[in-house]
């Protein structure tokens, strides 16, 4: 389902799915809003046990804060491993009620995004053929 494509080609695509600007999103990133301390001021808010069940709802609300096709950065607070979420998918379902892209946290290879590094605790591995996402590179 996920596809590879330039950012040349992204005009010309009709797309449905989540944008991904990868690369360290460096090209993509002006005009980015970075939403990380607006994600970790709400999560604050709620006790610990109970950020998981919340986290969807607080995403969803910070995201339809802002004008469709905002491209946000500062994602990093949801791969905290204490949620247990899968953090692509929780974007994929909020993108399906709101327009928006955002800009990779890690790196893309061998056709998975990846975030921090093997051996840490928050370290995740995406397949983007088993998501419905179009990565910019």
């Amino acid at each position: 389902m996920g596809t590879i494509i330039s950012e040349e080609k992204l005009a010309v695509q009709k797309n449905v799915s989540l944008i991904i600007y990868c690369n360290n999103g460096s090209v993509f990133s002006n005009g980015a809003k970075d939403i990380g301390l607006e994600i970790a001021n709400k999560l604050m808010k709620i006790s610990e046990r109970n950020r998981t069940l919340k986290i969807a709802s607080i995403m969803s609300d910070i995201v339809k804060g802002y004008p469709s096709d905002t491209t946000f950065t500062g994602l990093d607070v949801l791969f905290n491993p204490c949620y247990q979420i899968d953090v692509l998918q929780l974007l994929i379902n909020i993108r399906k009620q709101h327009n928006f892209r955002i800009i990779w946290p890690g790196t893309l290879a061998d056709n998975h995004l990846i975030y921090s590094e093997e051996g840490y605790k928050d370290y995740a591995r995406f397949d983007i053929n088993k998501y419905d996402i179009t990565c910019i590179m």
